[in-house]
């Protein structure tokens, strides 16, 4: 039979593990990322939460949000321009195409 504060202590930890584990930090998508397809195609993420895009139908910036491991970017109108996912440091687009992380 186990101590009462024994158990307690046991309770705890586990409580401490699982308030950690649901505790993660969000993503941080700050930095320039170049599309795999052509390197002249490029998007910063800026702390502010505002953005730059460069790619073959002209340069957009804006603001974007992010919730959980999907970006969306907006016009300075407010108009969705795309959304994104994140894993690690490579953004998929809505195309498909992948975009990777060259700074932060």
């Amino acid at each position: 039979m186990q101590t009462p504060t024994r158990l307690l202590s046991i309770v705890v930890v586990f409580m401490l593990l699982i308030s950690v584990g649901c505790n993660k930090s969000p993503v941080s998508p700050v930095g320039t990322y170049v599309s795999q397809k052509n390197v002249n195609y490029y998007l910063v993420l800026r702390s502010d939460r505002m953005f730059f895009l460069n790619e073959a139908g002209g340069t957009f910036d804006g603001k974007y949000r992010i919730e959980g491991h999907t970006i969306t970017i907006k016009t300075p109108t407010g108009q969705d321009l795309s959304r994104i996912t994140i894993d690690g440091d490579t953004l998929t687009d809505k195309e498909g195409d992948k975009w990777d992380r060259k700074s932060r």
